[in-house]
């Protein structure tokens, strides 16, 4: 089983580094590479953060990336729907992954942070008031 870090992830998106673009490119073109919830959410920020990208450009890059041949990720349903509330809201990647499992999976979301919980109750279970 392989899998990869952000900076991998972020040389094959930003082709920025040509001999370790080569590299990343060949690793997602011949094997099967798992990318963690970690290293996407650390590719969020760094994209937003360092680079300056903008919100939906990111979520539709990280799209195009979930789609590519070689991209394995655990729940990707709720990692789509994730990246699709982030390019549409003014929420953190996570919690965006929050509120993705809370639609998808039913998942019960507790939580003191009174706009992810504004966020969870327009999804099917919503959160809980602590």
């Amino acid at each position: 089983m392989h899998h990869v870090d952000t900076n991998i992830v972020l040389r094959y998106l930003l082709q920025d580094i040509p001999e370790q673009t080569q590299t990343a490119t060949d690793l997602f073109d011949t094997n099967e590479m798992h990318v963690s919830y970690e290293v996407l959410a650390e590719t969020v920020y760094v994209l937003i953060s360092v680079y300056k990208a903008k919100r939906a450009a990111v979520s539709q890059q990280l799209q195009e990336f979930l789609v590519s041949s070689g991209v394995l990720v655990k729940d990707p349903d709720v990692i789509w729907q994730a990246l699709v509330l982030f390019g549409a809201t003014r929420f953190d990647f996570v919690d965006c992954v929050l509120a993705a499992r809370s639609q998808i999976e039913g998942a019960e979301i507790h939580t003191f942070d009174k706009d992810l919980r504004k966020l969870l109750d327009q999804s099917v279970q919503g959160a809980k008031q602590l």
